[in-house]
């Protein structure tokens, strides 16, 4: 075992190799959110030995284990309109859940999420528009909220502290699984939506609304 100025330059090494190494998997996670590989778990553990840390906790599961109770639009002071349609969906929602129909899960996760992050923001429309994170359009202007994306209410949202930050990642996952809806985009991903993708989406809407009624 080696012992002074070079095992500790050694430990520096190992310690900035792994940092960049967690670096490049966090940014391959975030872009391949439908593709489970278990390649990525083994070079977490190397990232996780060279930092000298024995255990770790993988971030989705740490998201999926917390509990953020039942759905409930009561507390969001949403138009008295939109709660009914939003409850009708929440209703589809839970058949689909207990169907096993994991794909009719992920686009009735983001519809919802969409409905009611539109309705918290024409209740903020000033603070929306003047968000850093509002989108803009080409003389500089920002959007109509009718013309944002559900990716710029996410931004916003968090911009502003409504969504804390594993919403946010978590949600733009659940943005990226709605896309198949096209069934092009989902032919070209070579995925397919299963069980646990729907945990994910339902626990992203779970956690959104959660910290919405706040």
């Amino acid at each position: 075992m080696l012992t002074g100025p070079r095992a500790f330059w050694e430990c520096e090494q190992n310690v900035t190799i792994g940092k960049v190494l967690q670096e490049l998997l966090a940014a391959w996670r975030y872009q391949n959110q439908s593709k489970p590989d278990h390649r990525f778990d083994a070079c977490q553990k190397i990232a996780s030995r060279l930092l000298g840390k024995r255990d770790t906790v993988d971030p989705e599961q740490g998201f999926l284990s917390k509990n953020f109770g039942t759905i409930s639009f009561s507390n969001l002071q949403l138009e008295s309109t939109l709660v009914p349609i939003l409850e009708s969906r929440q209703r589809e929602l839970d058949k689909a859940l207990k169907s096993d129909c994991p794909l009719l899960v992920v686009f009735m996760c983001g519809s919802i999420l969409e409905g009611v992050l539109l309705g918290v923001a024409r209740n903020r429309v000033q603070q929306f528009n003047q968000s850093a994170a509002s989108p803009k359009d080409k003389e500089g202007k920002v959007k109509k909220l009718h013309e944002w994306t559900l990716a710029n209410f996410i931004d916003v949202s968090h911009e502003l502290g409504l969504l804390g930050l594993d919403v946010k990642k978590f949600g733009h996952a659940l943005r990226d699984f709605r896309n198949y809806i096209h069934p092009y985009e989902q032919m070209a991903s070579g995925f397919n939506p299963d069980k646990h993708t729907a945990e994910i989406c339902f626990q992203v809407l779970r956690a959104a609304i959660a910290s919405l009624s706040k």
